[in-house]
This record gives C-alpha cells, sequence and structure tokens, in this order.
C-alpha cells in the first residue's frame, strides 16, 4: 500500500527514526534521492537540514508520545541530489504501535502543496496592490459580485455615499431604480 501509494510515503523505524521503507512519491518528488542513499539509514543523517527545523523535534515528540501531529502548508527545506529545494507540504507523521502497544515507528505522509501556495500568495498580494492603488486614486473605487453584493468599496467611496459596502440593501439604497 505504501510503495504504490501517489502521495508520498515512508515508514521510519525506532528512536533513530531508520528509514524502513520510502515509496517513489516520496523518494523522487520530495527528498529527491534514490532509494539505496536512504533505505537502512537514520533519515537526520540523510538530511542534517531537518535538524534546523520543525520536524526533527516533531519525530521525537510523536515517537515519545505516541501521539500524531499534522501540519498543513508548513514550509521546509529538503536537501535532495538536485541540491537545495524548498517546500510547502501538508503531512503528518503518525505513530507505528507494536503488537504489545508501544510505539516502534513513525509513518510519514507528505503532499507537496508548493504550487498552491505561491499561487494563493499571489493572489493575495495582487489583492493588496489593487487596494491600495484603489485608495490611493482619488476617484470612487467600488467592486461587486454578479449579484450586486458589495466586495470592496474604498475610503472615497464611503466618504461620498455615506455607508460602508455590506449587504444589498445598502448598496440598492444609493442606486437610481432606472
Amino acid at each position: 500500500l505504501i510503495m504504490q501509494s501517489p502521495v508520498a510515503k515512508a515508514i521510519l523505524s525506532g528512536e533513530d527514526h531508520i528509514v524502513e521503507i520510502a515509496n517513489d512519491a516520496l523518494l523522487k518528488n520530495i527528498w529527491r534521492k534514490n532509494s539505496a542513499d536512504v533505505i537502512g539509514r537514520k533519515v537526520l543523517d540523510v538530511f542534517p537540514e531537518l535538524k534546523k527545523q520543525q520536524y526533527a523535534k516533531l519525530l521525537q515528540e510523536v515517537y515519545a508520545t505516541g501521539v500524531k501531529h499534522t501540519g498543513k502548508e508548513s514550509f521546509m527545506w529538503i536537501n535532495g541530489d538536485d541540491g537545495l529545494v524548498h517546500y510547502y507540504v501538508d503531512f503528518e507523521y503518525a505513530p507505528v504501535f507494536s503488537s504489545d502497544n508501544i510505539v516502534s515507528g513513525i509513518k510519514i505522509t507528505a503532499v507537496d502543496v508548493t504550487e498552491k501556495v505561491k499561487a494563493r500568495k499571489q493572489i493575495e498580494e495582487s489583492e493588496k496592490r489593487f487596494r491600495s492603488l484603489a485608495e490611493s486614486l482619488p476617484q470612487l473605487v467600488w467592486e461587486t459580485d454578479e449579484k450586486g453584493n458589495a466586495l470592496f468599496a474604498s475610503g472615497r467611496w464611503q466618504e461620498y455615499s455615506g455607508i460602508t459596502p455590506g449587504g444589498e440593501a445598502e448598496w440598492k439604497a444609493i442606486i437610481h431604480p432606472d
């Protein structure tokens, strides 16, 4: 199941976090290493840069407590065979229990969401620039959705109309019915 999963997965064993298994999705897309360079080795020896990030501490916590940890859009960097690459990942560190209910390892699941995060940040930056431009103009600037609901109104619009953007009724009150 792990090896055939399209989602990046690995199993680390013991408190030294030795890589027992890692699928191609993780090896090729995030770690960017050959399995021979990773399997049977301590993950923190293969990727010492993780010690400078939150991930080494989280591995220790999950192993010690048996409580899984998840992260959304978590920033990380990995030094693979092709150099240092920065990522945003949704990830889970889940404890693996032995038959006597003792933590024996950790299952890693990771989804690279870098492109999604970068796209959202570009949209947020564009929105920020738009608002800055709209607020600096002497003209009245506003935006509505297809139903006429207010999405944005510049300070000049609010000064002119005397209302702040809100519901449809507020906007219709200042628009001539014709």
